[in-house]
């Protein structure tokens, strides 16, 4: 059975480190979504809205509405683990396991205020990347197929251009 197609973000998994506030700037137009990768820039959080890589910051915990004054929790620890769907873009299997990709950033779900970020699984290489996919998540959907490796597939990975662990400044 596939995999269901469900954009959701990025979701802590394993060991859950603690989250850390940062502001987000009313000068900023664009919303945090639960699950978007954010990044700082001139001393605020944003949501990562690029494309091509880049160091990210974490992985918001809570929402901030565009153009608002808001304290972001971020799960920011460089060893965090997470969950995230693939854009099935192309076909992974469990031979691209330790492989790099990049996100691909999406606007978030205005209605249920949930992030809609996936992992561009176009960009999957061995060279540096934003995302390192870890293992294939043990996902189990409403009514009761099994995530596996394929189109749409649900992915434990950490982040792999850290801006708290990378050896120049963001």
């Amino acid at each position: 059975m596939a995999n269901t197609d469900c954009p959701r973000g990025f979701k802590p998994y394993g060991k859950e480190y603690p989250t850390h506030p940062y502001p987000h700037s009313s000068g900023d137009s664009t919303a945090i979504y639960p699950g978007d990768a954010v990044i700082t820039t001139a001393g605020y959080l944003k949501a990562y809205s690029g494309s091509g890589g880049g160091n990210l910051r974490g992985v918001a915990k809570n929402y901030a509405a565009g153009s608002s004054t808001t304290i972001v929790d971020v799960w920011d620890h460089p060893d965090q683990l997470f969950i995230c769907q693939d854009d099935a873009s192309a076909t992974l299997t469990r031979a691209e396991i330790g492989e790099n990709v990049d996100i691909l950033a999406t606007t978030g779900d205005t209605t249920l205020k949930l992030s809609k970020q996936e992992l561009n699984v176009t960009t999957h290489n061995t060279t540096t990347a934003q995302i390192r996919i870890i293992d294939v998540a043990d996902t189990i959907y409403p009514g009761g197929a099994i995530n596996a490796a394929g189109d749409n597939c649900d992915w434990i990975c950490k982040i792999n251009e850290h801006e708290l662990a990378s050896t120049t400044g963001t």
